[in-house]
């Protein structure tokens, strides 16, 4: 019981910090500005929602992997989901090289 409220009140203090966050930058410049530059949308829209959306496609494999009886078809459906989740994540990673970001090697 311990571990489960540990793990959702770390969960939830990431989540209210997104939130305060993305209220705090949506004040400052407006959420119809922020969709016009393309660096403020990566960073509140397209980051966020892809590194989300990553973690959600892992966490769905693996627990719909559990109700699978058959070692390859449970192998099949961590593999599936779990590359689906990496490609999003990788997408989403503001990589040095991405020059709509703006953002060097170093």
């Amino acid at each position: 019981m311990y571990e489960i409220l540990l793990r959702s009140h770390s969960g939830l203090s990431w989540v209210v910090l997104a939130l305060v966050l993305g209220a705090i930058v949506k004040s400052v410049i407006g959420m119809s500005e922020a969709m016009k530059d393309s660096v403020m949308r990566f960073w509140l829209v397209e980051h966020l929602f892809g590194m989300l959306i990553g973690i959600t496609l892992i966490t769905i494999g693996r627990i719909t992997s559990k109700k699978v009886t058959e070692d390859k078809a449970k192998l099949k459906k961590i593999a599936v989901y779990s590359t689906l989740g990496l490609f999003a994540i990788i997408i989403t990673i503001p990589w040095p090289f991405r020059e709509a970001l703006g953002r060097g090697w170093f």
